[in-house]
Formats: structure tokens, C-alpha cells, sequence
């Protein structure tokens, strides 16, 4: 089981020889796809090409470490075209099944606050979505990840969401500390028991509070 992993997010200057190589020096074993040799999407990495994806493995194998997850920029709120999104999703996963990537990290990611129609078709949209993805994903073997983030990061605006996608078997939650920490704070726990039952990554970054002076 891999406990420390790192995302390419935080080197995006770093080649994909260096990120390995940096870090197997620093002891992390795990790596995250955030872009790599300066491109973000898995249809365009050269390293995972079919031609290439069995030289990637073996580079990472013999380096100790191995594929934690693939980020992308997907925001399940926003009214795009479901039949494009599948297949987009359907196409990563295809990337990351032969490179032995295990899942697929997505957005929400934002919520109207105030309740009505507007509020509940969001949150009708993520959940059909989610659906749709995590079924495109599955058939690859691959997870889809939800990550905590924009204003998805609340018992208020997950909890409906988790409602509805509960029954998905590659479904999870890649928790994001900070975006959670911005509206529970010290008192997480209730958040971190909803959130449990679905947990498959977390992700802690360094980062500052902010103080009533905003700073």
C-alpha cells in the first residue's frame, strides 16, 4: 500500500525522467499525473503512447515507485455535452488502464448556495455525470476519484451528492484537506465520517489559514 505519493502539479518544470528520479531520492513512492513533460492531457503524452506506455512501467518499476491517479481539469457541474465528457473520460481511462494508473480524479465543483431550482439542477447535473463517467471508467477497470474542492467541500453541498452516486462501486473521494478545512475547520470530524465510507486519496498541501484580517 502506498502511503506517500506527490503530484506533478507541485514540478511542472521537472521532466518526467527528473520527477522519477527526484522522487526516489526524496523517498515518496507514489506518483500522481498532473502533467508531465509539459502537457496535461493523457491522449498527448508521449510516455503513456501505446508504443511507449511498456518502457514508462518499467522506468517507474525500476525506480520503486508506481501510478497513484490521473488529474484532470473536469468540472461535473458545468452543462457540456454528456456524450463528449464520457468519451473523454472513457479515452483517459483507456491511457491509464495500460499504464496501470488505478483511478481518474474529478471536479464538482461549484454550487449555488441558496436553495432552489437552480441549486438542485447542479446537483442533479454532477450526479448524472458522475454516473456516466464512473460507468465509462469502469469498463477500463479504472476509478473515478471526486475531489473536494470549489464549494464541494461541505457536508451541505456533498452529502447529496454522495447520496446519489452511493451505490457506485469505482466511485471515491480524493479528499483535499484544505478546501474541506475552509468551511469545518477544526471541528472535521462529521465531515471526515461522511466522506470515509468513499475515501481512496487524500491530499495535504501546505498552506496557511486565513485570519479575520485576511491574512
Amino acid at each position: 500500500m502506498i502511503k506517500l505519493a506527490s503530484s506533478t502539479l507541485g514540478c511542472p518544470d521537472w521532466s518526467f525522467d527528473e520527477v522519477m528520479n527526484r522522487y526516489r531520492e526524496y523517498g515518496i513512492e507514489g506518483i500522481e499525473i498532473r502533467g508531465i513533460d509539459g502537457e496535461m492531457e493523457a491522449l498527448k503524452m508521449e510516455r503513456f503512447f501505446p508504443e511507449n506506455v511498456e518502457k514508462t512501467v518499467a522506468a517507474m518499476k525500476a525506480h520503486g515507485l508506481c501510478f497513484v491517479g490521473f488529474g484532470t481539469s473536469v468540472c461535473l457541474h458545468a452543462e457540456e455535452n454528456r456524450e463528449e465528457l464520457v468519451k473523454y473520460i472513457s479515452d483517459t481511462a483507456e491511457v491509464c488502464s495500460r499504464a496501470g494508473i488505478p483511478a481518474i480524479c474529478v471536479f464538482g465543483d461549484e454550487l449555488p448556495e441558496a436553495d432552489g431550482a437552480a441549486r438542485e439542477l447542479a446537483i442533479a447535473r454532477i450526479i448524472g455525470n458522475l454516473s456516466a463517467i464512473c460507468e465509462a471508467a469502469a469498463q477500463k477497470g479504472v476509478m473515478i476519484n471526486l475531489e473536494i474542492h470549489g464549494t464541494v467541500n461541505s457536508i451541505r453541498n456533498l452529502a447529496p451528492i454522495l447520496e446519489g452516486v452511493r451505490h457506485i462501486k469505482n466511485f471515491g473521494i480524493l479528499w483535499d484537506v484544505e478546501h474541506s478545512d475552509k468551511t469545518t475547520g477544526d471541528d472535521f470530524q462529521t465531515f471526515y465520517e461522511l466522506i470515509q465510507p468513499y475515501l481512496r486519496h487524500v491530499h495535504f498541501k501546505d498552506y496557511r489559514r486565513a485570519t479575520d484580517a485576511g491574512r
